[in-house]
């Protein structure tokens, strides 16, 4: 096969194959000069061919030790080659260049196993020569210029064809073909860029459109950053924030989608101890998860609802407002009354047993300096009393009020009124 031919065919050849990668080789300069140049590069080792007058040293020195179609058309060299290219790769950080020159090397080589003479692919394990097919008849006869033109028109031709596979890729092609639920599912889950999606309205016939953010094989989750989709929405997505909307097969038929290279792009944020206002200046963006906590009660809405609490977890949503609970202190406030009130019956207690006892001192004292003064019967019943009122005295407890606890909650209480509520947790956005 003529050197046309091998370019051409090992344009077309690599493309297709490529395209199962999602590798364009028509996307860099680069990458078409490497298929290209693999694409005729066993034909090194002739010096009457364009990359044998180029490098006519190493042609000369291949023919003379090993013959054409020889050693540079095997196996083994399309190895070594693949060898180099990674070392390629390997320095200059590159990418993709080792399946692209692989695929147009071995391209070279399946269209040489379509001539008459074949090639020894598995030199120098063997020297039997491949051939495609197998009759002898239906091979190409390198050089047979109808053949040659014919072959080279075919592949152009199938070069023209492929353009759209090749810049899409195979898997999205085939995707696109179908133009499914089922297959916007496969090819989120195929290629990670953002994909974005173009539904119709079954009963409206309206377009809507949106980047997809989830997809199941029945319904898929939109993003349309320019405002509310503008058709009637799904049932089950009513509560979601007007930029999300949630598309069914039922109500929606799928069109056409496409990825977007840096469509939009999402940031993980993890934020601890930040005050209100900083919460508000973060969230001032589509989110499409958050998780937040605070020590203080904070206000939120919910599907609608005004919420309080002191921990939330939200999906879909833009600039979702947190406002702060004017009445959060209350709770402590009645905490505070409640522990000044069990202090104040404390002391109260305390003083009441302190009274009684010197009320008990009080009757004993006055017993004593009385005696002298009584008649004996009388001493005898003071005597009694006396002894009775010292045996209280002394197994009187005087009640000590439990105020330290009470006084250390109270300092606690009060140093929660005073501290201003935080925030923290994790949010994803959405930037464009």
């Amino acid at each position: 096969m003529m050197s046309y031919n091998h370019l051409a065919g090992g344009l077309t050849f690599t493309a297709t194959f490529c395209s199962l990668y999602d590798i364009n080789v028509f996307e860099k300069p680069e990458y078409l000069a490497l298929t290209l140049t693999s694409s005729i590069l066993p034909d090194i080792d002739n010096p009457r061919t364009l990359l044998g007058k180029t490098f006519y040293p190493i042609s000369r020195w291949i023919e003379r030790n090993y013959g054409h179609r020889t050693i540079t058309h095997s196996l083994l060299a399309t190895v070594i080659w693949g060898f180099l290219l990674h070392l390629v790769e390997w320095i200059f950080k590159a990418e993709h260049l080792v399946i692209i020159g692989m695929l147009a090397y071995l391209s070279h080589l399946i269209f040489d196993m379509c001539t008459r003479s074949g090639i020894p692919f598995f030199l120098p394990f063997s020297k039997v020569r491949c051939v495609l097919p197998a009759n002898p008849k239906m091979r190409l006869k390198t050089g047979e210029v109808k053949t040659e033109a014919v072959i080279f028109f075919i592949f152009i031709g199938l070069n023209l064809l492929s353009l759209d596979l090749v810049a899409n890729g195979f898997w999205t092609t085939y995707n696109k073909a179908f133009a499914t639920f089922s297959h916007v599912q496969r090819e989120k889950l195929h290629n990670p860029e953002p994909l974005f999606l173009i539904v119709q309205n079954r009963l409206t016939g309206a377009l809507d459109s949106g980047f997809v953010l989830e997809a199941s094989t029945k319904e898929a989750q939109l993003y349309s950053p320019f405002g509310e989709i503008s058709s009637r929405r799904s049932s089950i997505s009513k509560d979601l924030d007007k930029r999300f909307s949630l598309v069914e097969n039922e109500e929606y038929k799928v069109i056409d989608f496409k990825h977007i290279k840096n469509g939009f792009q999402t940031q993980k944020i993890v934020f601890e101890e930040i005050t209100l206002d900083s919460l508000n200046r973060l969230l001032d963006a589509d989110i499409l998860e958050l998780t937040l906590f605070s020590n203080e009660k904070f206000y939120h809405y919910k599907e609608g609802v005004k919420k309080a609490s002191t921990n939330v977890t939200m999906e879909l949503v833009s600039s979702p407002k947190i406002t702060k609970v004017e009445d959060a202190n209350q709770e402590l406030k009645a905490k505070l009354q409640l522990i000044d009130v069990k202090i104040s019956e404390e002391i109260l207690k305390e003083k009441e047993s302190r009274k009684e006892l010197t009320s008990l001192q009080k009757q004993h004292r006055q017993l004593e300096t009385n005696f002298s003064a009584m008649s004996d019967y009388a001493k005898g019943k003071a005597v009694k009393e006396i002894k009775q009122l010292e045996k209280e005295i002394q197994g009187f407890e005087v009640y000590k009020a439990k105020t330290l606890q009470l006084e250390m909650e109270r300092k606690l209480v009060m140093e929660k009124m005073e501290v201003e509520g935080v925030f923290s947790g994790v949010a994803i956005k959405i930037s464009l």
